[in-house]
């Protein structure tokens, strides 16, 4: 029929990459995989190294925590060596930068470019060639995180135990004092109570 379009034909698998272009796809995957597990590192560890050091803190005490001094430990990481994750962090970020402006005048750019739109990238959401062993590299490269993600996801339940408790304490507290109402109630009259004897007295 006239006017109708025929659905679009289904992508054709590309052939094998030849070592040369895997080897291309590789090191460039490998580059993209490191600035990536750079960028991850900085709001993982900014976000988590507060929690990270209560949990240090707590889990610490050899006294009530005698089995537990590993997430002490990783509590303390990230404090005691932030020179090194701050030196790892810029290396994983600047190091594949700085090495493909250092391989552009050699045409590695173009070569790169033809070689992702064929088989894809890392950052394109394709299948492409050696995907099973570039995540596996960046799962390796976020490694050194995980300490600090451990005792962080430990000292926020801490946190969220301590803030319970406080509730739990106030509301037994409220309880005693006859309920919220009577404890506004209460306030209310001292306060009265006060300023009119101060106008009393002047």
């Amino acid at each position: 029929m006239t006017g109708l379009t025929s659905p679009p034909e289904p992508e054709s698998n590309p052939p094998p990459p030849s070592l040369v272009e895997f080897v291309v796809l590789t090191f460039i995957n490998l580059m993209s995989v490191s600035i990536f597990a750079g960028f991850i590192g900085i709001p993982t560890l900014y976000c988590a190294s507060f929690f990270a050091t209560i949990g240090g803190v707590v889990f610490s005490d050899t006294l009530y925590f005698r089995q537990w001094g590993l997430l002490g430990w990783c509590g303390f990481l990230l404090d005691r060596h932030l020179g090194w994750f701050v030196c790892y962090i810029a290396s994983l970020i600047f190091g594949p930068i700085v090495l493909g402006f250092l391989l552009r005048p050699f045409g590695f750019g173009s070569m790169v470019a033809k070689v992702q739109e064929k088989y894809g990238s890392f950052c394109s959401g394709r299948k492409y060639p050696g995907q099973t062993f570039i995540r596996a590299v960046a799962a390796i490269l976020c490694l050194p995180y995980l300490p600090t993600v451990i005792a962080a996801m430990a000292g926020f339940v801490i946190v969220l135990l301590a803030l319970a408790l406080l509730a739990l304490y106030a509301a037994v507290e409220l309880g005693r004092m006859g309920g919220f109402r009577y404890l506004i109630t209460r306030t209310a009259v001292k306060h009265g109570v006060r300023d009119a004897l101060g106008r009393r007295s002047r």
